[in-house]
């Protein structure tokens, strides 16, 4: 009787078969490494209208690039990012600007009216 596998079941062969040669297994770890950000006014669902758009990608353990930003972006915007930097880990958010890469520590949500 021939065995099914589950496609999803991505452990390796050593960790599926212990005792078996650990040189033949393999694994495979996904990191979401870019993260795809939707600026919007208001309460919004995903697929309404956005006045902005960004990406975040992770470098190393606790920073965050901020690239491909396109639209407006305002305050308030800006301290929901530093807030999900900060629930999330994140120490640092990286960025270029004038063909300089700014490092900017990430200490605590900015204040209201900032």
């Amino acid at each position: 009787m021939a065995k099914t596998v589950d496609a999803l079941d991505l452990k390796s062969d050593a960790e599926k078969h212990p005792g078996s040669n650990p040189g033949r297994g393999t694994t495979i770890i996904v990191d979401p490494l870019v993260l795809l950000v939707r600026l919007y006014n208001g309460q919004a669902k995903y697929y309404d209208p956005y006045v902005g758009i960004l990406y975040l990608q992770v470098i190393g353990k606790d920073g965050l690039y901020i690239g491909g930003l396109h639209g407006t972006i305002t305050r308030q915007h800006y301290k929901e990012l530093v807030q999900y930097a900060i629930d999330n880990g994140y120490t640092h958010f990286y960025a270029e600007r004038h063909g300089q890469l700014i490092r900017k520590e990430i200490k605590k949500a900015p204040k209201e009216g900032l």
